[in-house]
């Protein structure tokens, strides 16, 4: 379940995580919502992960968990050529049917340990 927040302006954000394991900063896939009560504006995913080297191993959920997004907001799937960046770490925007899909990756620096952040969005073009 999702719980719907009014931010602010009528603009609405509703959040689901997802503890990938049982680490004491645990790995998480984060489901996104963002609009009004009318009309979703942006749907996203993200992956943050507290260390590194645990990249490899969730990156097929990670794929997975888009393509289920993909697949219940516009029918369709990641081809091979977006995986391959999702893969390798290298931002992507394509258009799909009348939406924009964007991939990007961040790492953060700021503590003892890199982390980093993957996001993808399906939003409409700006």
């Amino acid at each position: 379940k999702i719980k719907y927040t009014d931010v602010r302006d009528d603009i609405w954000f509703g959040s689901k995580f997802i503890k990938l394991d049982d680490e004491f900063n645990p790995s998480t896939l984060t489901y996104y919502i963002q609009g009004n009560k009318d009309v979703v504006d942006q749907l996203k995913i993200k992956l943050f992960l507290y260390e590194l080297d645990l990249l490899p191993q969730y990156l097929s959920i990670y794929t997975k968990a888009i393509n289920c997004l993909l697949w219940n907001a516009l029918n369709v799937r990641l081809n091979q050529n977006q995986i391959d960046n999702i893969y390798s770490l290298e931002k992507f925007l394509d258009t799909l049917h009348d939406k924009q899909i964007e991939f990007h990756y961040e790492t953060f620096t700021h503590s003892a340990t890199p982390t980093c952040e993957l996001s993808f969005c399906i939003k409409n073009p700006s």
